[in-house]
């Protein structure tokens, strides 16, 4: 594959069309900013970030992905940079910022705005694989996996619920992950606790949401991100037993 652009990629007679869901480009995206900043980098360098040993076409294909999702643009040849629906996800201003640069980021691929215009109102049809190859050109044998990743990527964004594409105005809160280098506690004028709803969850933590988004709480709009912290919390929790164990202070001294 030579240069990797919108135009050109995952295109065979038809749409180009990303090849991983919205979920799995904005996990990549902030491994990229945090381990070479905004940019500019070739596609080499942004390879190794993601853990490659280089340029390859698993590679290329997870670089093309972020282009679809206009969360990298190209500076110059073989040159690219974070874009700033990018640095909005990351780095969002408030929870509405970052909730509408998902939204803007879900809708990134052409392929993406048509299917959500074209259904919009409406629930996705049964025979959306088989439309995709006779009126978008997409391969037969990749038309499954577009739509399992189109529907993954509207439902991340809060553009699709239980089955049916939410038209314009009716977005839900979508399904936010934890911004890379924000702090709530020393943000000014956060919400007081009288504002907020929480939720307990293991070892002792406890998440504290807007009033305002206690309706997409009941939906589990965020249940995944709640997942993940605690998955994260039971990890350091094993990796600080299993340092204790091993301490020579805490070693028995039996022999």
């Amino acid at each position: 594959m030579n240069e990797v652009t919108k135009e050109n990629f995952r295109k065979s007679r038809g749409a180009a069309y990303p090849a991983h869901s919205l979920h799995k480009a904005v996990t990549d995206i902030k491994q990229v900013r945090e381990r070479l900043g905004k940019g500019g980098f070739s596609r080499e360098t942004i390879a190794r970030a993601l853990d490659y040993a280089g340029l390859s076409g698993a590679s290329a294909t997870r670089i093309a992905t972020l282009i679809h999702f206009d969360l990298l643009e190209r500076v110059e040849k073989d040159l690219y940079k974070l874009s700033t629906v990018a640095e909005r996800l990351i780095l969002p201003t408030s929870v509405e910022d970052q909730a509408a640069a998902l939204r803007d980021s879900a809708l990134g691929p052409a392929l993406y705005r048509s299917l959500r215009k074209a259904y919009a109102g409406q629930k996705l049809p049964q025979f959306l694989p088989n439309i995709l190859v006779v009126n978008h050109g997409i391969n037969d044998d990749a038309s499954d996996d577009v739509v399992k990743n189109f529907v993954s990527t509207m439902e991340h964004a809060g553009l699709m619920h239980d089955g049916q594409i939410l038209p314009d105005g009716e977005a839900e809160s979508p399904h936010l992950s934890n911004p890379i280098g924000i702090k709530p506690s020393v943000i000014p004028n956060a919400p007081t606790s009288g504002e907020m709803v929480s939720i307990d969850l293991e070892f002792g933590l406890r998440v504290m949401f807007p009033e305002n988004l206690k309706k997409a709480l009941a939906r589990g709009a965020f249940a995944t991100g709640l997942d993940e912290l605690e998955a994260r919390a039971r990890d350091a929790r094993s990796s600080i037993e299993t340092s204790i164990s091993d301490s020579p202070k805490y070693a028995s001294t039996e022999k």
